[in-house]
């Protein structure tokens, strides 16, 4: 839902949660998007991660039981412009665990531990591109790299607004 107001010389200011906006903002370029589930990302990261297992297995983590783990550091990196697996290596960057997960309480930098994580990763980023379908984090990188391309933006958009989001 969005809420309309009307502010001075009669232009409207539209407030709606981010995905409205980010959907709309692709209708504006002429395109639909639907944003994955948490239940699609699972089903897309899960066979990556039995796919990958037989070179990364060794580390006790490196399984389907974590795939949360997995869900929350690929959507971090992506939300932090991370777009390379040398850019990953050098960010500093502490895991999360917890007693229920094996997941590993620190990622060190320039590790085979990012190397695998990256590589599930980037795995995920393929097979989504190949099926036609994105999470919320990638419509906003591929929207921001379209705005990015337009010439003259500021008669296309008066303002573009795209701020973190927090699951």
């Amino acid at each position: 839902e969005h809420l309309s107001i009307e502010a001075e010389q009669s232009k409207s200011i539209e407030i709606m949660p981010m995905t409205h906006a980010i959907r709309y903002l692709y209708r504006r370029c002429g395109q639909q998007v639907q944003f994955m589930t948490d239940e699609q990302k699972r089903s897309v990261i899960i066979p990556i991660l039995e796919e990958l297992a037989p070179v990364y297995g060794d580390y006790s983590w490196f399984d389907a039981s974590n795939v949360l783990f997995f869900m929350t550091e690929l959507m971090w990196i992506k939300q932090e412009g991370i777009g390379s697996l040398e850019d990953y290596q050098t960010v500093g960057r502490i895991g999360r665990s917890t007693q229920a997960v094996r997941s590993p309480r620190r990622i060190g930098k320039n590790t085979r531990q990012r190397e695998a994580i990256y590589s599930v990763v980037s795995a995920y980023d393929r097979k989504n591109e190949a099926c036609g379908i994105m999470d919320l984090e990638t419509a906003c990188i591929k929207l921001l790299q379209y705005l990015n391309t337009l010439e003259q933006k500021q008669e296309c958009f008066d303002h573009v607004l795209i701020d973190e989001m927090e699951c």
